[in-house]
């Protein structure tokens, strides 16, 4: 079953290239930074995957990658509690001193632990590679309320966002993160946690594949929704297409570059029929656009 190093190789390539792309997007902001970091918790977790379901590579290799990986496996949660509070704007949550060793020193501790062995304690070799033993002892299901309670009350928070914003783009966002975020998770959760408690094995693990519906739900609000890039440019943009009075930009030649929505709207033509035209197509009266221009190149102030 060679096939899942390259799912996981897969994997790894698409959450490092969104770490990389969404740090680039806005380096400044820190929900871009966060959702960077919880992308490369993704991709160290994928990572550790694809050395521990090749039949090839042996035990111990595996047990080593297995602690590397445990940085994302583990310390996801935690990046994704702080990106929920971010995202959904919980300003005052966000400013609590505490709120921060809260989030981090549970998944610190469990990390710690399974670099001692106290959750994952070996391996089970299966014809698809390796699969995880957990530990007798109270920590894997410490792990367990750890991450559920985390990720619940992100989802929380998320559908809350979504209920009460008031903003159009915010909330096709926030349902956009929630669904494929539902999504990954309760099928990663019944793979990889449900399926290791019965002892059924015919799949491995492969939350960390599952989370890239989450992941292509991020590309897609990105793509279309401008989340996680707003910068002046977009702002504008966002501002100039819903406001509610007529707009008409003009190059230099006083030709129609742009026309938002309620000018398209008052007009009766598309944006793609009104680009490139001249202004002096919507008036009657000859040379006026050459008046307007000659007073706008001065910079007269021109009303009514």
């Amino acid at each position: 079953m060679i096939i899942w190093p390259f799912v996981h190789t897969f994997a790894f390539l698409v959450y490092l290239y969104l770490a990389i792309l969404i740090i680039i997007k806005n380096p400044k902001s820190t929900l871009n930074r966060v959702c960077s970091a919880l992308m490369t918790c993704f991709a160290l977790w994928s990572f550790m995957k694809i050395f521990a379901h090749n039949p090839m590579v042996d035990k111990e290799t595996v047990m080593i990658f297995e602690k590397i990986g445990s940085i994302g496996w583990i310390g996801w949660s935690s990046f994704g509690l702080w990106f929920f509070l971010l995202f959904t704007q919980r300003e005052k949550v966000l400013k609590f001193k505490l709120l921060y060793p809260l989030i981090f020193i549970p998944s610190l501790l469990l990390i710690y632990k399974q670099w001692t062995e106290s959750i994952l304690i070996s391996h089970k070799k299966l014809p698809y590679g390796w699969t995880g033993i957990w530990s007798d002892s109270i920590w894997p299901n410490v792990f367990f309320v750890y991450y559920l309670v985390y990720i619940g009350i992100g989802f929380f928070l998320l559908v809350d966002f979504w209920r009460k914003s008031d903003v159009p783009l915010q909330k096709k966002q926030a349902r956009i993160i929630f669904l494929t975020g539902l999504v990954s998770f309760v099928v990663g959760s019944v793979i990889d946690n449900l399926f290791t408690v019965l002892n059924i094995h015919f799949i491995p693990d492969m939350a960390n594949a599952t989370t890239l519906i989450w992941a292509f739900g991020l590309v897609y609000a990105i793509a279309k929704y401008k989340f996680l890039t707003i910068t002046p440019e977009v702002a504008a943009d966002k501002i100039l297409t819903t406001m509610m009075d007529a707009l008409i930009l003009l190059d230099q030649k006083g030709n129609i570059a742009t026309a938002n929505e309620a000018a398209q709207n008052l007009l009766g033509y598309p944006e793609a029929e009104l680009k490139g035209q001249s202004l002096s197509s919507l008036f009657a009266k000859e040379n006026y656009q050459a008046a307007f221009l000659q007073r706008a190149v001065k910079g007269d102030m021109i009303s009514d």
